[in-house]
């Protein structure tokens, strides 16, 4: 992915993303021709080279110009919450959502402890519930349907853009002008395709999700915004007061006093990609034991993924309690080699629920065993 400031077009500035010129003030994005022109200046010749590895999902371009804002999306590690941000995007082509890339600014460019990657992010996806069927009157997060936390060293990080000034806002409305910091990252996530959320959707019938971004800085002094995008679509962006997975209540973003844009909907910048050479759940990895389940946390079911040996195997899939009590075997025989997953319906072996609470799943193989938890909501 290529995000290079490309150059001045009058008082805004241009780049390319994905081997498209684009004008961050005038949102131009579509349409543009090397020998096109924009209402503020030339576009030039740029060349770039596109990965066809990846397939788009959705893209929400970032806000360069000084009227972009980053919204703080940052839970310090000295307080049990912290804000939380969501927007949504809409699905029309069914498939696997295995890379999210996340556009963003540290305020006053402090970097925790002088790093980017010194921070650990939690990423979801929801259900949508429409503005008709809301309490709010508008459309917010629903239920939780995957989540996956991301540690220091499990993402990538770049410089997207720098020299630009950009503003900063602390949910609901309290605004710091530009320069509040002057440097825009890009982080991005990838998910293996037995990890990665499979939405659902298509032309005909699209589907609307949200996506949850919360930063945890492993300074308490680093905050963390997630930048503004110029197109709109659909209602505005929220934000809560807590952890994944938030309940609510959820608030709408809108542009805060003293904003050229004040009152008018915020959107985010980020975008989602399909991995289409990483070999999906049908094909047979490398790697053999558990992969983890989806969703996670999760109510009423959940999904456990493994992977056997080639030519497969006895194995064995339980799962314990917080105490370490035995309460339900999903697995114990023959299993075929490869990608293998196990639903769990959260009921016991008697076949009574089990109550809410933290749950370990253990599996057992000739060559060894291994173990992950689970929460049930």
């Amino acid at each position: 992915m290529v995000g290079d400031p490309c150059g001045p077009c009058g008082d805004s500035t241009e780049y390319c993303i994905d081997g498209v010129v684009h004008c961050c003030q005038t949102g131009s994005y579509d349409g543009v021709n090397p020998d096109g022109t924009v209402p503020f200046g030339e576009v030039e010749d740029h060349t770039v080279f596109l990965d066809d590895r990846y397939t788009f999902k959705w893209i929400q371009h970032p806000d360069l110009s000084p009227q972009g804002i980053d919204v703080c999306a940052t839970r310090r590690p000295d307080l049990p919450d912290g804000f939380i941000l969501a927007d949504d995007f809409e699905c029309t082509k069914t498939g696997y959502l295995t890379d999210i890339h996340i556009w963003g600014s540290w305020l006053n460019d402090y970097l925790p402890n002088g790093d980017p990657e010194m921070v650990k992010f939690t990423l979801s996806i929801h259900a949508d519930i429409p503005a008709d069927q809301s309490p709010t009157g508008y459309s917010m997060p629903g239920e939780l349907l995957w989540m996956m936390p991301f540690h220091p060293m499990e993402f990538n990080v770049e410089v997207f853009a720098d020299q630009i000034e950009e503003g900063w806002m602390w949910p609901p409305g309290d605004y710091i002008p530009p320069p509040a910091d002057t440097i825009c990252w890009l982080y991005k996530f990838h998910i293996h395709p037995h990890m990665a959320f499979y939405q659902e959707g298509n032309e005909n019938e699209p589907v609307v999700y949200w996506l949850d971004v919360q930063a945890e800085p492993l300074d308490p002094e680093a905050n963390f915004g997630w930048k503004t995008s110029i197109e709109h679509w659909n209602d505005d962006a929220v934000w809560g007061w807590g952890h994944d997975p938030h309940p609510g209540p959820w608030e709408e973003l809108i542009y805060p006093p003293g904003h050229p844009l004040q009152g008018e909907s915020i959107d985010l910048a980020f975008a989602l990609y399909e991995d289409l050479l990483t070999p999906v759940p049908d094909d047979v990895p490398q790697k053999t034991g558990l992969l983890g389940n989806t969703p996670n946390p999760f109510n009423p079911s959940t999904t456990i993924h493994f992977v056997m040996p080639a030519g497969g195997g006895d194995a064995r899939l339980e799962i314990f309690d917080a105490r370490g009590r035995l309460v339900r075997t999903l697995v114990n025989g023959f299993v075929n080699g490869g990608a293998q997953s196990s639903e769990w319906n959260g009921r016991d072996n008697r076949g009574q629920d089990v109550p809410s609470g933290v749950y370990f799943y253990r599996l057992v193989l000739p060559d060894g065993t291994d173990a992950m938890k689970m929460l049930l909501l």
